[in-house]
């Protein structure tokens, strides 16, 4: 399993029914030292960036194999896939702009 940090349009559950053909379960945690840029790829979707003192919202989902590669899939090219230590300590890919 791996964990993966959404800050953006996977937390929505028609974008999980239509990428896994179920909605997924997560639970809240904040990205210390980043801040959401919102329209900033392809001019309509969010990303991310190192800001000291800025925090993201979002939700950690525990995601197979299988679905870690369609999430890689879904974002593209646009964006990287980083391992991040989230504010409850734990560690989690988080897509951050490429």
């Amino acid at each position: 399993m791996h964990l993966v940090f959404s800050y953006g349009t996977l937390q929505q559950t028609t974008i999980q029914l239509d990428l896994y053909g179920t909605t997924l379960e997560g639970i809240t945690d904040q990205l210390k030292d980043y801040e959401l840029l919102n329209n900033v790829v392809y001019g309509k979707y969010p990303a991310v960036r190192k800001a000291l003192n800025q925090v993201v919202k979002g939700t950690v989902f525990n995601l197979t194999t299988q679905q870690l590669q369609i999430t890689d899939q879904y974002e593209g090219e646009a964006y990287k896939r980083k391992m991040l230590q989230l504010n409850s300590g734990i560690k989690a890919w988080v897509y951050i702009e490429n």
